[in-house]
């Protein structure tokens, strides 16, 4: 007859970065930490450390803040102190510090889908080429596209001087004014849905995952994303790359050709990112809104340990394997 050491012995034990769920008057095994957003040293948990890593590279947890809609939001900017954020039916807002928002005339009844800010000028762009530029977000000026399609993605590059936007049918124009514009060749006929410069580099991305790279805007390398999810939006911000899109799916990235999956905690469609006074911030479907500060320990000898709580009538409790 087996023993009972012998038994459990031949149960598959969890191993290091696992997690597991007890009731909250159970007591975890040893070798176990609580999955509650603590900060511990690399130095003292290496296995686990190779495991979990810096769960959310420049980024800790989300904070939700009333977005003042419950349109969807398209698009996300921040630019000249100011963020801007941009909806169905031509709605437009503005705010200072992400929280508290005030409604703006856009001067459009067309979707917003892009907005971008450079040179002092704000610009957007939307359904059947509309796009409009303003000096301060408030009052906006109808320019022409050059194009019936929609525009989904505009970036201002300020090392070229360039602005670029992009669409349906890959459809991809530059602009060294805003005002007018000169066709370029993608490199694919999906729509784009997102642009972005930075450290030299300009990315675009948009369905099924596409994904490409170029050096001028003119042109353009296919790159994996990691995802065959439909991507919304892309950020440069901080040295960090970073995507979003359809069901909370978002990626970073530190040179837009080696990408990591991250947990966005939503599965709301993601169309906007952007960065601004140490505050990450991403919004989309139903107007989801949330914030996220820097880091405030020393990654370089320190980690997060995951964050999971549960609310039900059992209240469970969650700890994860940090050693063998």
């Amino acid at each position: 007859m087996s023993t009972f050491t012998e038994l459990t012995d031949k149960v598959e034990q969890p191993k290091v970065g696992e997690i597991i769920q007890l009731l909250n008057n159970e007591i975890p095994p040893d070798n176990f930490l609580p999955c509650n957003d603590s900060i511990v040293s690399q130095a003292t948990y290496p296995q686990l450390f190779s495991k979990v890593g810096l769960i959310v590279d420049g980024i800790t947890t989300w904070t939700a803040q009333s977005s003042g809609t419950t349109s969807q939001i398209n698009t996300l900017i921040y630019g000249n102190s100011l963020y801007v954020y941009a909806t169905q039916a031509g709605g437009l807002s503005t705010s200072a510090n992400a929280i508290t928002w005030t409604a703006r005339t856009s001067g459009t009844v067309s979707n917003i889908f892009a907005l971008t800010y450079g040179n002092s000028v704000y610009v957007y762009g939307g359904t059947g080429g509309v796009l409009a530029t303003s000096a301060n977000a408030i009052t906006w000026t109808a320019r022409t596209s050059g194009t019936l399609s929609q525009i989904n993605a505009l970036l201002y590059d300020n090392v070229n001087n360039l602005y670029v936007y992009a669409g349906q049918n890959g459809v991809l124009a530059t602009s060294a004014n805003a005002i007018t514009w000169t066709a370029r060749t993608s490199g694919t006929t999906v729509s784009i849905n997102a642009i972005v410069y930075g450290n030299g580099i300009y990315v675009y991305a948009g369905v099924n995952g596409v994904l490409a790279t170029s050096t001028d805007a003119i042109t353009w390398t296919r790159r994996n994303s990691g995802t065959v999810s439909t991507i919304d939006i892309l950020s440069y911000n901080n040295g960090l790359y970073v995507y979003g899109g359809a069901g909370g799916v978002l990626g970073t990235s530190t040179d837009a050709i080696t990408w990591r999956a991250r947990d966005s905690r939503t599965v709301s469609n993601i169309f906007g990112i952007t960065y601004g006074n140490s505050v990450y911030v991403y919004a989309g479907a139903g107007g989801v809104l949330r914030t996220a500060s820097e880091y405030t320990y020393n990654t370089a000898t320190d980690f997060s340990l995951p964050s999971i709580s549960d609310q039900t009538f059992y209240s469970y409790n969650y700890y994860i394997k940090c050693d063998e």
